[in-house]
């Protein structure tokens, strides 16, 4: 027997005995037990999505994608990863946040810009022109 068919029986007991102190605490139990089982669910959902998130950032190495004066720094698909994941940047700060966005260049003024439509991020890549995206090694 469930802890909440063991409440709910507590409570047509005290109904069915009309004691009323005792049906009121055995209401209160209800609704303690009804908030723990919404909050185990929830403490599993947390769970499992940390979990999908921690196999997925395995994927990610941090890397700085140009040499030179650039100092942009992004995370990148693992070359042992390339046969299911297409070659991209991730935005860092989602990354940190525990989701993943995909960098989108921009050319702002004279240099390309990666811009993360997810948190606004934008980081400089101080250069005209970039070449797409490429695995980084494990």
């Amino acid at each position: 027997m469930s802890l909440k068919d063991l409440a709910k029986e507590v409570c047509d007991l005290a109904r069915a005995d009309g004691n009323v102190d005792l049906l009121e605490k055995a209401a209160k139990l209800m609704v303690a037990v009804t908030d723990l089982h919404y909050e185990n669910f929830q403490l599993k959902e947390k769970l499992m999505k940390q979990d999908a998130w921690d196999e997925q950032k395995k994927r990610y190495k941090l890397t700085t994608p140009w040499k030179g004066d650039s100092a942009a720094v992004v995370y990148a698909v693992k070359e042992s990863y390339k046969e299911t994941e297409t070659a991209h940047w991730a935005c860092p700060k989602c990354y940190d946040d525990g989701r993943r966005s995909i960098l989108q260049p921009n050319k702002a003024g004279e240099f390309i810009w990666l811009i993360c439509a997810t948190c606004n991020t934008k980081i400089s890549t101080s250069f005209r022109s970039i070449n797409a995206a490429e695995y980084v090694a494990d």
